[in-house]
């Protein structure tokens, strides 16, 4: 172990043991003159085996990175909108449709309690990587969750897909407003909300429950452009379409049949393929089914609505 005294040189810019020593592995050469510049107080190294350590003040850091920002929606809706801060050019978008709802008990049927309805199935879950403009405003769509089936009568009815999928578009003219399947036509992000059960349970036979979403798109279409308004967002895209990472929505559980006692508990709903840890954990879950009617009832229970969706936009401020 030996002390060694240094200075550091303005003109060369390196780390030179005073004395009758001179060791070339103690050398430190600086990016530029005015770092070269700063350094000029006098250092005082430690070495084992002849190779000192650097000073903490002669050390060069590296650029600090901004953290990222995270903004979350998850208020059902298609009157919200989030506008792109100056410098960021990519944003990182996680959608989260609703899930669809849950199935009605049927009637009872011969002395015993009616079919559980199926629980609805669970979103699907897209995260795109979008590439946007400082000052550009993205319209936000969060899907509600799908309306759980009615015990208005002897049949246990299926519960409803949420009236539309959560999706982002580029704000540039009024969006267009049809059906999910023409929108994704036009190109947009979006993630496929939970499907319910494809039919209601009869006397004497008893439907699947609701199957989980599945589908995601991650086109991505700047509506400003004028030919794009004009002719369509497949011939003029802005940015060649992304494939999105997708996590399938869960299916629902299937109901318990009736017995002698009591009728059957229905299913329960279908989770979200994926949910961003700033969402509500049920965000994008199916609704339970309702319960079977007990012996010699007329009705079961209405199916519970399904969860609504949630959309996570995040980006790494400029500095």
């Amino acid at each position: 172990m030996w002390l060694v005294t240094v200075w550091v040189s303005h003109e060369s810019g390196e780390i030179v043991p005073v004395g009758r020593w001179r060791c070339d592995s103690c050398r430190m050469a600086f990016a530029s003159r005015a770092q070269r510049a700063a350094v000029t107080t006098v250092a005082v190294l430690t070495a084992a085996g002849g190779f000192p350590a650097v000073p903490a003040a002669a050390q060069t850091r590296g650029p600090e990175v901004a953290a990222p920002v995270m903004t979350t929606f998850d208020r059902p809706g298609r009157d919200l909108t989030f506008t792109v801060p100056a410098g960021v050019t990519e944003v990182t978008a996680e959608l989260v449709s609703g899930g669809a709802g849950g199935s009605a008990g049927s009637t009872s049927l011969q002395g015993r309690g009616g079919y559980g309805g199926g629980g609805g199935g669970g979103s699907a879950t897209a995260v795109c990587q979008l590439k946007v403009k400082p000052g550009q405003v993205l319209e936000i769509y969060v899907g509600g969750g799908g309306k759980g089936g009615g015990a208005y009568d002897a049949h246990g009815n299926p519960g409803f897909k949420p009236d539309y999928d959560s999706s982002i578009f580029s704000l540039g003219w009024k969006s267009f407003q049809g059906s999910t399947e023409d929108r994704r036509l036009l190109g947009d992000v979006w993630a496929e909300g939970g499907w319910p059960s494809p039919k209601a349970n009869v006397a004497g036979r008893r439907f699947p429950p609701g199957a989980g979403g599945g589908g995601a798109g991650c086109s991505w279409f700047d509506r400003a452009q004028p030919l794009v308004r004009l002719l369509g967002h497949a011939l003029f895209p802005t940015a060649a379409p992304a494939a999105p990472t997708t996590y399938a929505g869960k299916a629902g559980s299937w109901a318990q049949v009736g017995t002698d006692t009591a009728g059957g508990t229905g299913g329960a709903g279908g989770a979200a393929g994926s949910v961003p840890p700033s969402c509500p954990a049920q965000a994008g879950r199916g609704g339970q089914g309702g319960n079977g009617a007990a012996p010699g009832a007329t009705l079961g229970t209405s199916g519970s609505n399904g969860h609504t969706g949630c959309i996570v936009i995040t980006y790494t401020p400029s500095r």
